[in-house]
């Protein structure tokens, strides 16, 4: 598994938590529970547990797509040199063939 589709899997899992402390302290407001207090304290921690493990990953997310891209733009940069130093290759042994042929145009004279 990469490291996009772990990201991804752990900020549905971290949303699932914040939905799962939503209804549990939805449902403990609704209805009269013997021990609210316990489960409103445990709603509250899978709230703030599942933002944290959402945030966390979506930054991660955020900071993988950048690496990326940042390697994108270098590969593109050095792809780029490579036709440069193709291009001027060329150029030189075009010259080169030029001179030869004058060279032997020179002596043919």
């Amino acid at each position: 598994m990469n490291n996009k589709s772990r990201n991804g899997l752990m900020m549905i899992a971290g949303g699932y938590l914040v939905y799962l402390g939503i209804k549990l302290m939805r449902d403990v407001m609704n209805e009269d529970v013997g021990n609210s207090l316990i489960f409103l304290i445990c709603a509250v921690f899978f709230m703030v547990v599942g933002a944290l493990i959402v945030f966390y990953y979506v930054k991660n997310m955020i900071k993988l797509n950048a690496q990326e891209s940042d390697a994108a733009e270098e590969e593109e940069e050095a792809e780029g040199i490579e036709s440069a130093e193709e291009a001027q290759d060329i150029v030189e042994e075009i010259e080169a063939e030029e001179s030869q042929e004058t060279a032997a145009e020179d002596q043919a004279e």
